[in-house]
């Protein structure tokens, strides 16, 4: 069976994961790891990870959290994933593209213009995603992405199915799109989970120990 992780959201994405890529490596080696993603919001630290995970016989794959603007003020959340030379010179574009923009999204034209050589996930089962599981949306962005390559993502959160899983089954069946498993990972050890939620608290900008 080959172990792959296709989600990692490293330390270098500020506040939004705290992994180190030196502890990184070693543990997934000791798992089995074939191949490991990185899709950080910014294309920030992708050389040293790519360096660490080949001194590990573990293939690298070089990826982008983007949430796509699709209209209406309605943005939803993809993994955008290099397949080739091409596809990480869109990603750098990318990249580039949201850090100048005020929101942090990518306009759906920009996404038609820098799609090419490039993977796409939609991860349904995110709250992003909520009422926007229907063949309109995916029609607009498969029409946007021209020829990518179009993934759907389900996750299931501690084991539990999704409750929109058949949905989303009859929505691939309906756009004629493979479904994939999801998982992001954050951080690596349980009792890591603190530190996580002290840099998600500051990101979001409120306490813990606030009740709303």
């Amino acid at each position: 069976m080959t172990l792959v992780y296709p989600q990692i959201i490293t330390g270098a994405d500020l506040l939004r994961g705290i992994i180190k890529r030196n502890y990184l490596a070693p543990l997934l080696k000791s798992r089995g790891a074939s191949a490991a993603a990185i899709v950080n919001s910014k294309l920030y630290a992708v050389r040293s990870f790519c360096k660490t995970m080949k001194k590990y016989d573990i293939h690298p794959v070089i990826g982008l959290s983007v949430k796509i603007d699709i209209g209406e003020n309605r943005t939803v959340l993809s993994y955008v994933y290099a397949k080739n030379d091409e596809g990480y010179q869109n990603l750098l574009k990318m990249s580039s593209a949201v850090s100048v923009s005020e929101s942090e999204n990518l306009p759906l034209h920009w996404l038609a213009a820098y799609s090419t050589g490039c993977i796409l996930t939609f991860p349904m089962t995110d709250p992003s995603w909520e009422g926007l599981r229907d063949e309109e949306t995916i029609e607009l962005l498969v029409k946007s992405c021209g020829g990518a390559e179009i993934v759907l993502g389900v996750a299931r959160v501690s084991g539990i199915k999704h409750s929109d899983e058949e949905v989303i089954e009859t929505l691939a069946i309906a756009t004629n799109l493979q479904i994939a498993a999801v998982y992001e990972s954050r951080f690596i050890h349980p009792e890591d989970s603190f530190s996580y939620e002290v840099a998600e608290a500051i990101s979001l900008v409120y306490k813990l120990d606030d009740p709303g």
